[in-house]
């Protein structure tokens, strides 16, 4: 995880780009190019004799004589103090041999942050970037056809950190969850689950709900896919019959006109091929055996006739979708397999119920529509299948501390009766026309007259699609439209948060530009996709239409099976107290699973792929290795005062509150450690604003590591209640005090269980 800047580096460099400017002539943007290209660099001094930090400016001086480096630097150095002396903190500036050293004032610091933080100054101002403005957000939302994988969980880690954030930021928060129970997903799923229940089969005793529905959606989407495959591959020999044919006939016309041994050949060996497909063959090998042919005699001729090339450019047209195909069809054929081995009750009963793909299909589709159209007895059994997949999403999402203020489903007469009414008031607009009896909505058409619709598709075309298919059922975008004025209205949302896969970028420009050819423009301003990328396995691919997956069921039991082997082995980073008991160190080791998983899943920018490897789960501590940063605080403060600090939260603040208005704060001096986690404290304001502002959660855990490792390199190296000193020890309590309070927040926010001890 890299080194975060502090705010006192940033506040710094700001200041040397107007000194710079205003000393040489130099233009800002120039200098802020160099800082940014690491031209102008900064970087803590190696010894505390020459100031705290150093800063490089070789460049500026590239165009003067070495003669004026003194003059100009020591301009640069004073204009630095006069601009930055203040809100830098700074208590002198010296130019060394093309270097400004800096050296900054932590007592001025030091008495700013306690006291900001002790009076509860700093919480207050955090909290009024919300001002009690009320906010949506919608997470994790997934389609509740099998358990909750690792994609879907890092939606809702980011979520709900992303919501806790706003929520300790001072936002009136609303969580909610939006069951997309009226989908094609869902129809497949109540088309299995349809079968099953003829049959008297029903969920297997002991296997978690979501786990099993799970399985009758992989296999019943095998079922049909493989058949829908194998037809396509049996219509694919045919058209190689015809090719075949063809090829026989046109290659006996030409041998006879030619009278060639090397065309007669041919025919030859065609005829072979063509007969041999009507009798039982293989389809793979003949393909094989054609090409090999094809590919040999024109090796063997100097030139082949027109006609022969053309028909060596189909069959290998042929090939490729036939080789394509077939690879399609042993995936399902393998995962058919794997999944019937162990779940035969429900392969057995898919089967006997199913007559064939195009027959499911047709009922898929009338599910759909039956939904839609209000039926009752349909509307119960999407309501049911999904309650129940629903039921083991909250059990696995309770495991990781995310719960839901609301859950609203897809097919609720609200959404669905605003859905059709979304589409009159569509039509009605000069961008809709009516293809094979669909909506189709033509946004090209819309950009061109309107530049917020052209602006949010840049540099794309906004393009076409349908808002209602010509059999009437709308689609997912067009309920999603109802949705979004649902939420702006009901919640009286100043803003909703959409945490969504990238994937789903498109559509969602699409909702947006709906919405503000409706006149919605206040809505569409504020609605707000919170996009996040994909989650990457090492040596998986997962298909949720094929039942493979890594579940944040398996990823939590996994985390923490690894966590209780290096508890039992004596890691450094996870201890057994000596009176402890087994009991203890698993249940320690389930919390700190929890944490960590959380962290696994914030780790990585949101819009960058989060790549994993779950055969090395045990090297990742991110989450152990906060939760052991704010133990060890808490120990500190235990000893100290014999409290529990978790607990008596109030009493910590009352007892730093003392030992800060009787400290000498004049003679306070700071060693390496303690400025580094005094810059940190300083920066956390600006971390939760960037966090905040640009929608980066992770930041939160970079800084709370960075914080913890600190923190505990403090620890390591100089003494906290054992210090004679008493002003270096009142020092090292308060920021004790200060870390705890911090990491205890973040604790809260980022979702992790706060221990007390380890």
């Amino acid at each position: 995880m890299p080194s975060a800047s502090t705010s006192i580096q940033e506040c710094i460099l700001r200041g040397l780009v107007r000194a710079v400017k205003d000393s040489t002539g130099i233009e800002e943007e120039v200098v802020e190019k160099y800082i940014i290209e690491g031209k102008i660099r900064i970087a803590p001094t190696p010894d505390p004799r020459m100031g705290d930090y150093g800063v490089a400016l070789h460049i500026v001086f590239k165009n003067y004589p070495r003669d004026k480096w003194e003059e100009i630097g020591s301009l640069i150095a004073r204009k630095l103090l006069e601009y930055s002396a203040e809100e830098c903190r700074l208590r002198n500036t010296v130019y060394v041999n093309g270097y400004i050293n800096v050296e900054v004032d932590y007592s001025t610091i030091f008495k700013s942050f306690m006291e900001s933080l002790l009076s509860g100054r700093l919480l207050s101002e955090l909290r009024s970037i919300g001002f009690g403005k009320n906010i949506v957000v919608e997470h994790t939302s997934a389609n509740p056809v099998h358990p909750l994988h690792i994609g879907s969980g890092r939606n809702s880690v980011i979520g709900d950190t992303y919501a806790r954030l706003l929520k300790y930021l001072g936002f009136n928060v609303v969580r909610l969850f939006y069951v997309n129970d009226l989908g094609r997903q869902v129809a497949v799923l109540a088309y299995g689950v349809s079968k099953l229940r003829s049959q008297g089969i029903v969920p297997r005793p002991g296997l978690k709900i979501d786990h099993w529905y799970g399985i009758v959606y992989a296999l019943t989407n095998i079922f049909i896919e493989e058949d829908r495959v194998a037809h396509e591959l049996g219509m694919l020999s045919l058209e190689l019959n015809k090719l075949l044919e063809e090829l026989e006939n046109t290659l006996q016309g030409l041998a006879g006109e030619a009278d060639s041994p090397a065309l007669k050949k041919l025919h030859s060996k065609i005829h072979i091929l063509a007969s041999k497909t009507r009798l039982k063959h293989d389809t793979v090998k003949i393909l094989g055996e054609l090409i090999k042919e094809l590919r040999h005699q024109s090796e063997s001729w100097e030139k082949l006739p027109d006609i022969l090339n053309e028909y060596s450019r189909r069959v290998g047209e042929l090939a490729t979708r036939y080789r394509e195909l077939y690879k399609e069809y042993v995936e399902y054929v393998k995962a058919k397999s794997t999944l019937c081995r162990d779940y035969h009750e429900i392969c057995r009963g898919l089967q006997q119920g199913f007559r064939g793909y195009e027959d499911a299909e047709r009922e898929i589709s009338e599910i759909m529509k039956r939904a839609e159209g209000g039926d009752p007895e349909v509307r119960r059994l999407l309501r049911d299948i999904s309650g129940n997949v629903l039921r083991g999403f909250i059990e696995t999402l309770e495991k990781i501390n995310i719960g839901f203020d609301g859950f609203d489903y897809e097919s609720s007469d609200e959404v669905l009766e605003l859905s059709k009414g979304i589409v009159d008031e569509v039509v009605k607009t000069a961008y809709t026309r009516i293809v094979d009896g669909a909506v189709e909505v033509d946004l090209n058409k819309a950009g061109e007259e309107n530049k917020y619709v052209r602006s949010l598709f840049h540099p794309d075309q906004p393009g076409r699609f349908i808002i209602r298919r010509r059999d009437g059922t709308t689609l997912y975008v067009t309920r999603d439209i109802a949705y979004t004025l649902i939420k702006f209205k009901r919640y009286n949302a100043e803003r909703v948060y959409n945490v969504i896969a990238v994937e789903q970028a498109r559509a969602q420009k699409q909702l947006k530009a709906i919405l503000y050819l409706l006149g919605y423009k206040r809505e569409a301003d504020n609605l707000v996709h919170f996009s996040y990328e994909m989650v990457h396995l090492k040596n998986m691919r997962m298909s949720g239409r094929r039942g493979i997956y890594y579940t944040m069921d398996e990823l939590l039991m996994d985390m923490e099976d690894s966590i209780v082997a290096r508890g039992i082995e004596g890691s450094s980073s996870f201890k057994q107290e000596a009176e402890g008991k087994y009991i203890d160190l698993m249940e320690t080791a389930r919390m700190l699973a929890v944490n960590n998983v959380r962290a696994l899943l914030l780790s990585v920018e949101p819009g960058k792929v989060l790549s994993f490897d779950p055969s090395k789960i045990g090297s990742f501590e991110h989450g152990i290795t906060v939760t052991y940063g704010l133990v060890r605080a808490q120990s500190i403060l235990r000893k100290l005062w014999g409290l529990e600090p978790l607990v008596e939260i109030n009493a910590v603040r009352s007892r730093s509150i003392e030992i800060y208005t009787s400290l000498n704060t004049e003679s306070m001096e700071f060693n390496t450690e303690e400025k580094q986690i005094l810059e940190m404290l300083v920066g956390y304001p600006r971390v939760l604003r960037e966090a905040y502002e640009y929608m980066r959660p992770d930041k939160l855990l970079e800084y709370a590591v960075e914080l913890s490792l600190f923190f505990n390199r403090m620890y390591e190296k100089h003494r906290v209640i054992g210090e004679p000193d008493a002003v270096k020890k009142a020092v090292r309590v308060l920021l004790t005090v200060a870390v705890f309070l911090v990491l205890a927040d973040l604790a809260e926010i980022m979702g992790f269980h706060k221990l007390k001890k380890l």
